[in-house]
Order: C-alpha cells, then sequence, then structure tokens
C-alpha cells in the first residue's frame, strides 16, 4: 500500500517541477495536486501507483522534463486525441511533427507527386459495402512498371492486386472516373509474368502480383494474353471496347505518363484497419509521410494512448504533462493527454495512464 505521505511527497515533486521559482505560478498548481493527493488516497492506491511513485521520486527524470521546451516535446510528435473525425482536422494539432506528417500526407494522398500529370484522391472500398478495407488511387504518372512499383512501396503501397470479379469492377469504376483522354479506359496494375518461374509459358503461365498474393482470380478479355509481339510481360486494362478486362501488355514507357492505379493494404499493427486510412484519420502519426505509422518503424505499440511523448513507455513524463495540462483539453501540443477524448484531462485520464503504468505492449 501506498501511504498518505508518498502520496505528498509525488505531489510535492511534481508541484516543485511545474512552478519552480515563479511564485505567481504555483497557486493554480498547487489546486491540481491537491486534487492528485485527494484523488490517489492510498484507499485507491494500486500496484502501477507504487511503480508510478518510484520513478517520480527520481528527481533527474522529471528535471529532464522541466528543462525540455515545449516546442522540442511537441516536434517529437504525438498520438492523436480519440474521437478525431476521418478527414484531417487542422483545428487539434498534434504537435509540430505529427501535423507537418498529416499537412504532407494529406498532399501525399492527392497524388500530386514528381511526374505525375493527373490523379485522383486515394479512395477506400469499405468493409460496410462488401469491399477489404483498402484504399485505391488512379493517377497518371511516368515510369515503367518496376520503377511505379518502387515509388508506391516508398509511398506505403503498392500497384493494385485484384483477388475478385467485385473488386475489379471497383477498381474499373476509378479507372473510368478518371477520363485520361489519351488513354481512356487504360491502367497498369501490379501483374506481371515472371519468366524465371517453374511455370513459365506463354502466353499464360507464370503470372504473378507484386504483392506474392495468389493469381488465382482472372478478368482476361477474349483471346488474351496472346503474348503479342512476344514481350508481354504486364498486366492492365486495355481500351478495347472499355469493357475492363484484362490485357498483357508490354511494359511502360518509363517516360511518356500513363495511368495506373495504387493499393494500400498495409496494416502493420494488426488491428484490422489498414495503416492508410488511420493515417489519414490523424489516429496513427507519420511525421515523414510516407505512409507508415511512426510506431511501426521506431517498433514501439501503435495503441498505447497513454503513452503520450510516444516514447514506447508510460512514465513520469507522461504524467507531468496530465498533470501540467489539468482541467485543459491539452491545447494545441498535447490534446493526446486527454486520453479518452472527453474535451478535458480529468482523473479518467490520470487513471487510465496509472493503469498503463511501464513499457507499451
Amino acid at each position: 500500500r501506498v501511504s498518505a505521505a508518498e502520496l505528498d511527497r509525488l505531489a510535492m515533486l511534481l508541484g516543485d517541477v511545474r512552478c519552480g521559482a515563479n511564485a505567481a505560478e504555483c497557486a493554480p498548481h498547487e489546486s491540481r495536486l491537491r486534487y492528485l493527493r485527494s484523488y490517489l488516497r492510498p484507499a485507491k492506491a494500486s500496484k502501477s501507483i507504487a511503480a508510478l511513485l518510484a520513478l517520480a521520486a527520481t528527481t533527474a527524470v522529471i528535471s529532464q522534463f522541466a528543462t525540455k521546451s515545449s516546442h522540442d516535446l511537441a516536434s517529437s510528435g504525438s498520438l492523436a486525441a480519440r474521437g478525431m473525425p476521418a478527414a484531417f482536422d487542422s483545428s487539434r494539432s498534434r504537435g509540430d511533427g505529427a501535423m507537418r506528417g498529416s499537412v504532407v500526407a494529406g498532399v501525399l494522398s492527392a497524388g500530386l507527386f514528381a511526374g505525375s500529370a493527373l490523379a485522383q484522391d486515394a479512395v477506400q472500398w469499405r468493409i460496410e459495402d462488401g469491399g477489404n478495407g483498402h484504399w485505391y488511387q488512379v493517377e497518371v504518372a511516368s515510369g515503367d512498371f518496376w520503377q511505379k512499383q518502387a515509388t508506391a512501396t516508398t509511398r506505403g503501397g503498392h500497384l493494385a492486386t485484384v483477388q475478385s470479379g467485385s473488386e475489379n469492377s471497383f477498381i474499373a469504376a476509378l479507372v473510368a472516373a478518371l477520363a485520361w483522354p489519351n488513354e481512356a479506359c487504360s491502367a497498369s496494375l501490379g501483374g506481371y509474368q515472371d519468366r524465371n518461374s517453374a511455370d513459365f509459358s506463354e502466353p499464360a503461365g507464370g503470372w504473378r502480383w507484386v504483392t506474392g498474393e495468389p493469381f488465382d482470380f482472372t478478368a482476361w478479355r477474349g483471346g488474351e494474353p496472346n503474348n503479342h509481339g512476344g514481350s508481354e510481360d504486364f498486366l492492365g486494362f486495355w481500351r478495347f471496347d472499355c469493357a475492363y478486362m484484362w490485357n498483357d501488355g508490354g511494359n511502360p514507357d518509363p517516360v511518356s505518363p500513363f495511368p495506373t492505379v495504387l493499393e494500400w493494404s498495409a496494416d502493420c499493427n494488426s488491428d484490422g484497419i489498414v495503416d492508410f486510412g488511420q493515417i489519414r484519420a490523424g489516429e496513427l502519426d507519420d511525421a515523414n509521410a510516407n505512409n507508415i505509422p511512426d510506431c511501426c518503424e521506431q517498433g514501439v505499440a501503435c495503441d498505447c494512448p497513454a503513452d503520450i511523448d510516444e516514447s514506447g513507455t508510460v512514465d513520469a513524463i507522461d504524467l507531468a504533462i496530465v498533470i501540467g495540462y489539468w482541467g485543459t483539453d491539452g491545447g494545441k501540443q498535447y490534446p493526446q493527454a486527454d486520453i479518452d477524448g472527453s474535451g478535458e484531462i480529468d482523473g479518467a485520464d490520470l487513471a487510465t495512464l496509472l493503469g498503463s503504468w511501464g513499457a507499451c505492449e
């Protein structure tokens, strides 16, 4: 059990950090600390609180937080508050790094890339509509097949793969909406013929998806594939009769822009939701704007809302942020300190933080 004296010591430590030598700032913080003492009375103490006190008693840790500027803390990025809308909301900044990532990600999703002449915004094939939850985008860009696949990979996606007739129809509708006059009804997909495969034979053997998914479903146009000219190793829709059936064709000209379908399907944190959509919604940070969540690249838990500073551990620094912004919504720098998204940092957020104490899992 944790004694009242230990709780008072914790409050005093935090008070010293927040107030310092500026007596004018102490009064409001003292009232918050009185609330802390009453909220964490010994009857409510737990193992997580004991761990909290042991760490908080290390003055050097908290002093490090106190001497770190608010801008430095903000620039490291932060988790978004719960309840963010589906579109990026600029009124709820999540720190310099996170805000920068969200703005750039918005530009990326619009398809404004070097070498792109025209692009749609990315569209989700929603699960509630019978889809797979993946995101798709049609853009007109230069580059051959492998160059486009490499570019898609750096953006967290890949050239589109097709696993069913309904997915084929969904993608075809996006291609039709692009209305690219030069190559109406045409677009490259993520299929290719692997000439080194054991089952390679012309014209129908050795076809692969760039993701390694099974090449079971096909939608070849009548008479296709036919390996016309002897080097048609790449898959796409072709203009013929705008029926959006498949054709084998040559490697796209690396200079001439051509419609291409991109797909985002990665779920690095295995929560059943495609990362690309969570980044767009502000639920996962992506400071370097590569459409891969920062938490996955850093090897830390993505669903650890009490880890306010994204260090991978819920510790005294996170606690100090909660206390420092007590009774507010966290402002522009720390809206994520309102862990439950209630609009105010209060005892419920503190309880969640203490219950999550330690390394994120």
